[in-house]
């Protein structure tokens, strides 16, 4: 019998919960380092705290993996792929086509410049993620839609490999993890590739965890938690380092049956974070690149602002572009 709660385990109890956390660190780290960026100086001591914000992008890809895994593995016998397709697209490209009509107004309006049909349809096909131009220069900060949305189109090929290796011996598991820890440390990748292939390994741990969470095999995880902070130690790569260990601090704070605090607040953050994602992303690059303000408390306190009108946008929008979508 299965003792273990699958849904305190990055489900909907803590699922959104951690979203919302997420997403605030993402938005203090965008002020942060497009402030420095800016201005050519560095963000105030409150906000350079949030240097390492890039983790919440890690927290997403974690219980995106997850919870993949848990739709297909749903399905007793062939899986319903069509229908899997749809709920996920059906998520996420409504909201990310109005981005891209908003990024394209950016465009107009802080770099006097047309955003052409080429460079549009680049984003909304995911074809950007792969080049490296100036004009893709400019908006590399949408790369996560992109690469969620690969993500959503390999993962039933991501499903079946990650279930096949859970159920094989440690040490190959632990090989995998590994290659894929070798595979993000190549210096071969553009920055918005690196910010997605450097995610992979979190990615299989998060996925993996899962089937090993159904056998209550809780020292697996342990094992691989431990490994992959021990290799990330060695390499002496921060980033890498951090990014595992993200992994382990919010599976171990699962783990303890708690009402965690603000959790109201924060998972209702959560529930629209990515529409919260994609305002910011307005904001935080492409106001502050006009200089209109240097205050960096002015420049939050529009910012803030600003992202929560243009998340309510997006939100409605969405929905009505989601209307067009076949249903369920």
């Amino acid at each position: 019998m299965q003792t273990f709660s699958l849904d305190r385990f990055f489900g909907k109890t803590n699922r959104f919960y951690f979203m919302g956390i997420a997403i605030i660190l993402i938005f203090f780290f965008h002020l942060d380092t497009h402030y420095a960026d800016t201005f050519a100086t560095n963000a105030p001591a409150w906000l350079r705290v949030f240097d390492q914000g890039y983790l919440g992008v890690d927290i997403f890809f974690i219980l995106s993996s997850f919870g993949l895994t848990i739709s297909l593995d749903k399905y007793t016998e062939k899986p319903d792929y069509k229908q899997f397709y749809l709920n996920r697209f059906k998520r996420i490209y409504p909201y990310y086509i109005c981005y891209l009509v908003l990024l394209s107004l950016s465009f107009l309006y802080v770099l006097d410049k047309t955003m052409t049909i080429r460079l549009f349809s680049d984003n909304l096909l995911c074809l950007s993620l792969f080049l490296d131009s100036p004009e893709t220069a400019l908006i590399h900060v949408d790369w996560y839609s992109q690469s969620i949305l690969l993500l959503y189109l390999f993962f039933p090929l991501v499903f079946q490999l990650n279930k096949r290796i859970a159920s094989m011996k440690f040490s190959i598991e632990a090989i995998f993890l590994l290659l894929l820890i070798l595979i993000a440390r190549l210096p071969i990748y553009t920055q918005s590739q690196y910010l997605f292939i450097s995610r992979w390994p979190i990615l299989f741990l998060a996925s993996v965890t899962y089937f090993h969470l159904k056998q209550n095999d809780y020292a697996t995880i342990i094992k691989l938690s431990l490994l992959s902070i021990l290799v990330g130690s060695l390499l002496f790569n921060l980033y890498l380092l951090l990014s595992l260990g993200v992994f382990a601090v919010v599976l171990l704070i699962c783990s303890v049956d708690i009402t965690l605090p603000f959790n109201k607040a924060l998972s209702f953050l959560g529930k629209h974070s990515y529409e919260i994602y994609l305002a910011q992303n307005v904001w935080t690059y492409y106001f502050i690149h006009t200089k209109r303000f240097d205050s960096p408390y002015v420049l939050t306190a529009i910012c803030l602002v600003g992202t929560i009108i243009t998340a309510i946008v997006i939100y409605f929008a969405g929905k009505v572009l989601s209307k067009l979508f076949p249903k369920n």
